[in-house]
């Protein structure tokens, strides 16, 4: 029940849940004029056409992986923490259905997805929406074809009906996936100039792998020491990567002396 303005006027406000809910359909709104708590006249009906909110909307926000608002995604510096930004859209409300999922091409050539909401409703108060990649999913974008396109497509129902099928798409995140890595050339850790004395290995031979972009502690690094002649070389068992940071790793230093 509202007071009569200035002008003799009862403004109402129609609020983010009800625009949400009403989109798409045609309500009937009238008002009824009370004196001392008692109806005593009722307007006719307004049949008010609320427009339904079209896919891709460009006033709907877009996902971002944060730190990567451009096009190109290098998959190779994700990590499992990195996280997943939905900036706060408008007529949001609480415990609205949302859904959320990666579509992209395998290395092989094959389309692959993975589905992170399908229709979970979303408790809080209208604020952004950030969530971490995950490790499961870091890998997946990971094992990508390079130079192929990855999309990130996020869909709300505004009338908070757990269906697929009538949410409305919020505008896509387009990347193209970068998957090559960059690794430096290794060192010799007795050799500070890249010029090695057989002497100074006389005790132990060090080789020295710079940390990496993307560098995962799931890895596993192989050496190899090739020499002119066969007997020459020298190819190591795998070695984890431990930690994320510069790698030592020994290798038999009779390498030297051949």
């Amino acid at each position: 029940m509202l007071p009569l303005d200035p002008d003799h006027r009862a403004v109402f406000t129609l609020d983010a849940a009800f625009l949400g809910l009403w989109h798409g359909k045609q309500p009937q709104l009238r008002w009824d004029l009370i004196r001392n708590g008692e109806v005593i006249a009722q307007s006719s009906a307004l049949v008010l056409t609320i427009n339904r909110i079209a896919h891709e909307d460009p006033r709907l926000t877009r996902p971002v992986i944060v730190g990567h608002p451009e096009q190109i995604l290098e998959v190779a510096k994700l990590l499992a923490t990195d996280k997943l930004s939905i900036k706060q859209w408008p007529l949001q409300t609480k415990d609205i259905p949302v859904w959320l999922r990666f579509d992209g091409i395998l290395a092989d050539g094959q389309s692959d997805f993975r589905i992170i909401w399908d229709g979970q409703v979303h408790k809080f108060e209208p604020s952004d929406l950030v969530i971490s990649l995950t490790a499961a999913l870091v890998n997946w974008l990971k094992s990508l074809k390079d130079d192929s396109e990855v999309t990130i497509t996020f869909a709300v129902n505004f009338d908070k009906v757990v269906d697929g099928v009538a949410a409305v798409r919020f505008l896509v995140r387009r990347y193209t996936v970068k998957s090559a890595l960059d690794l430096k050339p290794p060192s010799i850790k007795q050799a500070p100039d890249n010029i090695l004395k057989p002497i100074d290995a006389d005790k132990s031979l060090t080789v020295l792998v710079k940390q990496y972009t993307g560098m995962d502690l799931a890895h596993k690094i192989i050496v190899e020491w090739k020499g002119i002649a066969e007997e020459g070389s020298l190819v190591t068992k795998p070695v984890g990567v431990g930690k994320i940071a510069d790698l030592e790793i020994a290798i038999d230093n009779w390498v030297v002396a051949v």
